[in-house]
């Protein structure tokens, strides 16, 4: 937290020094923002590699925002080689816990078979979920899909949407403290 708080200070020496600690302590927020710093050179040298390291240690904590990120770097190769199948894995693991950003990436992911089976039926109902947490395009994406799923599929895909529940966040890996 006194990391953070340097950091919105714009003491970058010290937010650095202080993150760094914290995320070789193993708090997966210090190993996240760290990461950040390292993936935009904010205060220390630009190092992908470290940066997806970094990342992939707070994302393994359940760090959900370092799931997406991770994922995002796995689907660019950023950091580490182009993995589709990785990208979505992880995007699978934030969406699941809520992360609107990775649901509708994923949903994207089933809608073109990257990393995984496509599946237009579960692209929809990933779209749905997103919509959901009050994303227009993709409820403008879901709606696109309904002409091409068969009434069965799309009513499977709908029941799936609408009974969707995000798992529960770890509130400390995720660096809400009270």
């Amino acid at each position: 937290q006194l990391g953070m708080r340097q950091l919105e200070a714009g003491d970058l020496a010290s937010a650095t020094i202080l993150l760094r600690r914290a995320a070789e302590q193993g708090v997966p927020a210090a190993q996240y923002r760290f990461a950040k710093l390292l993936e935009t050179g904010e205060g220390v040298e630009l190092d992908l590699e470290a940066a997806r390291r970094w990342t992939e240690r707070a994302a393994n904590a359940g760090h959900r925002r370092a799931m997406h990120n991770l994922a995002v770097m796995y689907y660019y190769g950023s950091g580490a080689p182009r993995d589709f199948e990785t990208a979505a894995r992880w995007f699978q693991e934030a969406a699941l816990l809520g992360l609107g950003d990775s649901q509708f990436n994923l949903a994207l992911l089933f809608e073109s078979g990257q990393g995984v089976p496509m599946s237009l039926a579960d692209a929809y109902a990933w779209y749905m979920i997103s919509a959901n947490d009050s994303d227009p395009t993709a409820g403008e994406r879901a709606l696109a899909l309904e002409e091409m799923l068969e009434p069965e599929a799309l009513s499977q895909a709908r029941q799936v949407a609408q009974s969707f529940q995000p798992r529960p966040i770890d509130a400390q890996a995720n660096g809400l403290y009270q």
